[in-house]
């Protein structure tokens, strides 16, 4: 019997690949020194953050920044004590705390102020300019009487009871009003603006107006003062009607001539006059 020769080669299993150790480890060093350098950027961070708000409050309540002084300018009706009430400030608050743009409009809901300008003066003081309004006219809207300033605009009611003391404008409708104050407001200007004319024009003297009613046209009619006696100028060239009307009074004065009523309401004819005599 023969004998068989071992072979010299032997059949093995595949074998798996071992992981290198020497690959994995500078990974996972730079992994955990990244996440290393954002804990100490989140540090760092949160570190300024509560640093600057600890200099933010400290700056805040030093005394080097409490409001001292408050300059306030334009005001006529209302003391300086006044518009700080107003404003909400107050001497010895932080001038961190004073917020321009809240303490102008927290003054502007005064109906006499126009407006309002407010700036931080640092470190310790703040300049107030205030536009107060001034009285143009009244303005008899339904049954209620309103103080309408130069600009034609309506802004406080008329306090019941007391005397007039400037022209009344009559001829507007609260239906108006309330649809479109706009609209009313420019026509307030434009009857404001006559008013002016007719008083540079030294029409006062002779004929002292007490009320100017608007005609559902547009036409203006003065009443004045005393006797109430209608001067009717229609709705056009007023300022033709007015030298006009300078020159008619002027020869009635001189001619001891009373009258009672005077149409100079045709807008076609400007020139044209009539006269009632008494």
């Amino acid at each position: 019997m023969g004998l068989r020769r071992k072979s010299n080669y032997r059949t093995a299993a595949p074998r798996e690949p071992r992981a290198q150790a020497g690959s994995l480890r500078p990974a996972a060093l730079k992994l955990a020194a990244d996440a290393g350098m954002a804990l100490l950027g989140v540090a760092l961070l949160a570190g300024f953050f509560f640093l600057s708000r600890l200099i933010l409050e400290t700056i805040k309540s030093s005394q080097s920044f409490r409001l001292r002084t408050v300059i306030v300018e334009g005001n006529a009706k209302f003391s300086t004590e006044a518009v700080m009430a107003m404003g909400q400030l107050e001497r010895g608050m932080s001038i961190f705390d004073v917020t321009p743009a809240a303490v102008e409009t927290r003054i502007e809901r005064n109906p006499w102020i126009k407006d309002a300008q407010v700036k931080r003066v640092w470190p310790d003081a703040v300049a107030v300019t205030v536009r107060e309004r001034t009285v143009a006219a009244t303005v008899l809207v339904g049954e209620a009487l309103y103080i309408v300033d130069p600009d034609g605009e309506i802004f406080e009611r008329h306090p019941e009871g007391k005397p007039l003391s400037t022209v009344l404008i009559t001829g507007i409708e609260e239906e108006q009003v309330l649809s479109s104050r706009v609209l009313v407001e420019e026509e307030l200007r434009r009857i404001l603006q006559f008013l002016d004319r007719y008083e540079k024009m030294g029409l006062m003297a002779a004929a002292s107006v007490g009320e100017i009613h608007r005609e559902t046209g547009g036409g203006l009619v003065v009443y004045t003062r005393t006797e109430a006696r209608e001067i009717c100028f229609g709705k056009g060239q007023y300022i033709r009607k007015l030298k006009n009307l300078r020159l008619l009074l002027e020869r009635l004065r001189k001619e001891k001539r009373e009258w009672e009523y005077i149409l100079l309401d045709s807008d076609s004819t400007p020139d044209r006059m009539i006269v009632k005599l008494r």
